[in-house]
């Protein structure tokens, strides 16, 4: 008898071929490019992320239908769970939305954003549908909601320390991003399971990676201090007060 179930076995394939093809791709472009940093190498190869998105969309339903890996009615009164770091994004985006109007940007910078914008939408769906998605309900079925929860918190960082085999990042900027990629898959897993709906975490995920990835063009940008200063320590706190009262609703089920 296997010790995962068909569903987890193939969200555990789809999330490993999907790390084949983006960590593929990038190890190919540094090696041509050496010296790039990660944003340029991702404009390079933006075109795999859609490819990604539609492999893993054929994958999902393979196995799972829409309303299994999210695609449900919003609980809108666990919504107020996600507030605080709504507002910590909604803080770095006016900072940008008013940086780049003074900015007098060309035309090539906004045509840089926007392949940004279509590479980040791909990441959002692509990476919610796997860890919050596909990792997360296959081993909710049978492993319960705080196994759930770590596991598909734990992979989402581990798949993350891999920019350090595609030479994305040296290894301690790969594992200080595994690590804070770690947090956000524990605290969205657990988002996912109070607000019911996979939707508002796919668009959280893109307008985060897409205020990041704006560096290119800006010439400052305040989402690292954001991230440091507020959102890191704001994830933590929440994911902490998340996990207990899951914890307790665990043991009194």
């Amino acid at each position: 008898m296997s010790i995962f179930t068909k569903k987890q076995i193939a969200a555990l394939l789809t999330a490993a071929l999907y790390l084949v093809l983006v960590i593929g791709a990038a190890h190919i472009d540094t090696q041509r490019h050496p010296g790039a940093d990660m944003t340029q190498t991702l404009l390079r190869i933006w075109w795999v992320y859609p490819v990604a998105a539609v492999v893993i969309t054929v994958f999902m339903r393979r196995y799972f239908t829409w309303a299994e890996v999210g695609f449900r009615k919003l609980n809108w009164r666990q919504m107020g769970w996600m507030l605080p770091v709504i507002l910590i994004l909604g803080a770095v985006w006016v900072s940008l939305i008013v940086q780049a109007s003074g900015a007098a940007l060309t035309q090539g910078q906004w045509m840089t954003l926007a392949t940004l914008a279509v590479l980040t939408i791909c990441v959002g769906y692509s990476e919610e549908i796997l860890f919050r998605g596909m990792i997360l309900h296959s081993f909710l079925e049978t492993r319960g909601k705080l196994v759930a929860v770590l596991v598909s918190g734990v992979l989402f960082g581990l798949a993350h320390s891999s920019n350090a085999f595609a030479g994305l990042l040296p290894l301690g900027g790969a594992l200080g991003q595994a690590a804070t990629a770690m947090l956000f898959g524990l605290l969205f897993g657990l988002l996912m399971l109070r607000i019911n709906c996979i939707v508002p975490l796919m668009i959280y995920h893109a307008l985060w990676d897409l205020s990041l990835s704006s560096t290119t063009v800006m010439t400052t940008n305040p989402v690292q201090a954001y991230q440091v200063i507020t959102a890191i320590p704001m994830e933590l706190v929440l994911t902490v007060i998340l996990m207990v009262l899951l914890i307790r609703e665990t043991r009194r089920e």
